[in-house]
């Protein structure tokens, strides 16, 4: 059951939710609805399942950006790994997610809770990540997906929408340098 403050219509009419048919929206797991879990359970199934489902999609676009038209490289972070570990898992998730649950913040009060507030953050951190190979355009798909997880847990647990979408993130990075390093070994 969800820490959603509004009862669902089974609930004001005092019917259990394992009463109710298996298909039916209030019984489904938020995953079979399409949905990012809510904040129960553990946590490491939700951030492995986030990641693959942000950093896949991710790599698509970079490959198709990088092969088309690459935009200017100002260095690169995965350069060493050093900076590979210490800027891209710790530090930009961090201070990352910091940035996504502000901007989120804002945008909720001056739109209310819309879905285009999700691609206004993406947007905003595509065009933070302009100056890359991909034109900022991987960036997008990544704060969309890391918006939308955030804004999925904030409400039961701010701690723990902060955590995960952070592990997310790192997790995306990490997977980007495998890649990449396995990429520079097969050159």
């Amino acid at each position: 059951m969800t820490s959603d403050p509004t009862p669902s219509c089974a609930a004001e009419a005092g019917v259990s939710p394992a009463a109710l048919p298996p298909s039916s929206p209030e019984r489904r797991a938020p995953e079979a609805a399409g949905e990012l879990p809510r904040a129960t359970g553990p946590a490491w199934p939700v951030i492995w399942r986030t990641t693959l489902l942000t950093w896949i999609p991710q790599t698509v676009i970079w490959y198709v950006v990088v092969s088309i038209h690459p935009g200017p490289a100002f260095g690169d972070v995965f350069d060493s790994p050093v900076g590979a570990i210490v800027v891209g898992m710790i530090l930009a998730p961090c201070l990352e997610t910091g940035i996504v649950a502000a901007v989120l913040f804002f945008l909720r009060r001056w739109l209310g809770d819309r879905p285009r507030i999700l691609w206004y953050s993406a947007a905003f951190f595509g065009a933070l990540h302009f100056p890359s190979v991909t034109w900022g355009l991987h960036a997008v798909w990544a704060f969309y997906m890391f918006s939308r997880c955030y804004l999925s847990l904030v409400k039961s647990s701010p701690a723990r929408a902060f955590w995960v979408t952070t592990a997310v993130h790192a997790g995306c990075n990490l997977l980007s340098y495998l890649g990449t390093l396995l990429w520079r070994s097969m050159a």
